[in-house]
Order: C-alpha cells, then structure tokens, then sequence
C-alpha cells in the first residue's frame, strides 16, 4: 500500500494520470476535484488508495488527505460504489472549502 506518490505528471485527463516515479509511470484514478487542482502543474503529490478486487487492481489518487478519507469512509459502506464515493468526495471538498472561506 502506497500513502502517497510524488511526481512528475506525464499525461492529465479528468479522469486519470500517468504520475511518473523514479522511472515508473503510474496510472491513477482521479476525481473532478483533484484534475482542477493539478491541471496547471507538471510535478505533484497524490495521496493514493489501491482497490484490490477480483477482476482488477486499481489506484485512485487525491490532491487532498481530506478528500481521500472521505472517499475511503464512503467505500467501506455497503451498497455504496466507487463511482459515488468519487462523486461525494468533491461535494465534501466544495462544502469544505465553502464554509471555510464563507461564500
């Protein structure tokens, strides 16, 4: 298990990045809120969590650690997938952000 990975971003979508390590590129499963944060920058930390399932090995980063709880406390719900644990993690960090700055 990886806690963070710090790198060089070689290909950015909204969805995903190759993160390059010391040589190895890391693909890397993002949400909305975290593409925003990164899309200006070439070198970042990403706070990550590996999803070992049956049928596939997966890696989902976070620019926060914030974000990246609220998606690990979503996941461990049942019935409550993936997708709207990415979903939910970027309304948690808007309404964070939110009251933190009294908008």
């Amino acid at each position: 298990m990886y806690a963070y990975i710090k790198g060089k971003l070689t290909f950015k979508s909204p969805t995903q990045v190759y993160l390059e390590c010391n040589g190895i590129g890391y693909l890397i499963n993002i949400s909305l809120q975290t593409y925003s944060e990164i899309e200006p920058l070439d070198d970042v930390k990403l706070y990550t969590q590996q999803i070992i399932r049956e049928d596939a090995h997966t890696m989902y980063g976070f620019f926060s650690e914030d974000e990246k709880n609220m998606f690990n406390h979503l996941i461990s719900v049942s019935g409550i997938g993936i997708k709207y644990s990415k979903a939910y993690a970027i309304i948690y960090e808007f309404n964070r952000v939110d009251k933190r700055n009294n908008f």
